[in-house]
């Protein structure tokens, strides 16, 4: 009996491997290739957005520890009107037939962030950022939230500082990217986890 169980979690694991998105998949040969680092500026300033966004509302195959894909208006639609809840910006025009946009965030702390540079191989896009190395929980102090409850003030939202960067998306017309590396993998790169840039919406 326990072998058999054994078997069947050994089984269960490789199903659960053999379903990872990896970037072997996703290299396109006709898809775009940046034969170095290249420095970008981020597509919209880092901003605060409340933590349910990605961890409620996104989809779950669009990211994996922080970094994803927003495919759409809808989705996008949804973060900035969470976004300008404490804001009154207007949100920018995105071309989501010829865009997706990619995004970053520290999963773990509350820290600034910034996307610096980006390198793609046939289409698959790894991200380079930069961030602040604080240590900060998403709420806020939580001796702090635990007066406000006891008083029965509101507590602020959980929040997160995200990055984000509009990538072309690879179509038969135009070379773009497929997919983005969120796990790398030191021993094989090819090996390494990703999020697909989803289809047209």
């Amino acid at each position: 009996m326990n072998r058999l169980l054994s078997v069947s979690a050994f089984l269960l694991l490789l199903v659960t491997l053999g379903c990872t998105p990896v970037a072997k998949s996703y290299l396109d040969e006709e898809a775009l290739t940046l034969p170095q680092r290249t420095p970008v500026a981020p597509s919209l300033k880092s901003m605060d957005i409340p933590k349910k966004y990605f961890d409620e509302m996104l989809p779950s195959s669009h990211l994996y520890n922080g970094i994803g894909v927003i495919n759409d208006q809808v989705q996008f639609q949804q973060l900035w009107a969470l976004y300008t809840n404490d804001n009154t910006a207007l949100p920018p025009i995105i071309d989501f037939d010829e865009e997706a946009l990619l995004f970053v965030y520290d999963p773990n702390y509350y820290n600034f962030i910034r996307i610096c540079g980006i390198f793609v191989y046939q289409g698959v896009a790894e991200i380079a950022i930069e961030k602040t190395d604080w240590k900060l929980s998403f709420g806020g102090n939580p001796d702090a939230r635990r007066y406000r409850e006891a008083v029965g003030e509101p507590n602020p939202e959980p929040k997160v500082n995200v990055s984000f960067l509009r990538v072309p998306r690879n179509t038969k017309m135009q070379p773009g990217v497929t997919a983005v590396i969120v796990g790398a993998n030191e021993e094989d790169e090819m090996q390494s986890r990703v999020v697909p840039v989803p289809s047209r919406p």
